[in-house]
């Protein structure tokens, strides 16, 4: 893929905020509709004449402009664009690129996460892994499996398993879920009678 290709999809998912981001790394115009500012973007990269003299102005070349829409696509990668970057599409350097199936150790482990419903983050006991590709979350069996008879102390585990968050997106894809439909909460017992 080349570079211009690349940095085209990357800017696709851009907010108007990382947009104004790039712009503003460049010393180009922020004004405009988020089209009018990914256009601006792209004319630097893709026309030779103008980014010539773009790079000799302000000692900046396409490898650069590059590496700036990269960096900052890996940024907000944390929220929901898909994993370009790490898929071996790198653009700036050999040093940065990784073939296809690489993983990095340092990210890999930076990227689990677990998130119970009992509250705690810890990886103690056995634990389950959400399937779907943009969570892979992890929580607790014992939380998240619960036996059809109580007295069954090893439930059987589903094929593929699914955190509620995911259940929700599955259930209706049109819901944007933007927060947790309910926090983890510790109950507590009390000794006081049911009565009052």
């Amino acid at each position: 893929m080349d570079l211009v290709a690349s940095c085209k999809e990357k800017l696709a998912y851009f907010r108007i905020k990382e947009l104004k981001d790039v712009l503003t790394h460049l010393g180009l115009s922020k004004q405009g509709k988020k089209q009018d500012l990914v256009e601006r973007i792209l004319v630097v990269l893709s026309d030779d004449q103008v980014s010539k003299l773009w790079a000799k102005k302000n000692a900046v070349g396409k490898e650069q402009v590059a590496q700036l829409v990269d960096d900052i696509y890996r940024k907000m990668q944390v929220s929901a664009a898909p994993d370009l970057a790490s898929k071996g599409q790198c653009v700036s350097d050999s040093s940065n690129v990784k073939i296809k199936g690489e993983i990095d150790d340092q990210s890999f482990q930076s990227e689990t996460k677990v998130r119970c419903l009992c509250g705690i983050s810890t990886e103690k006991e056995s634990m389950i892994k959400c399937e779907d590709r943009r969570c892979n979350v992890w929580q607790h069996i014992s939380c998240v499996i619960i036996p059809e008879k109580p007295m069954e102390s090893n439930p059987p585990y589903p094929d593929t398993f699914y955190c509620e968050i995911c259940r929700l997106t599955r259930a209706d894809p049109f819901w944007l879920s933007v927060a947790h439909p309910l926090y983890p909460v510790k109950l507590t017992t009390s000794n006081f009678p049911a009565d009052g």
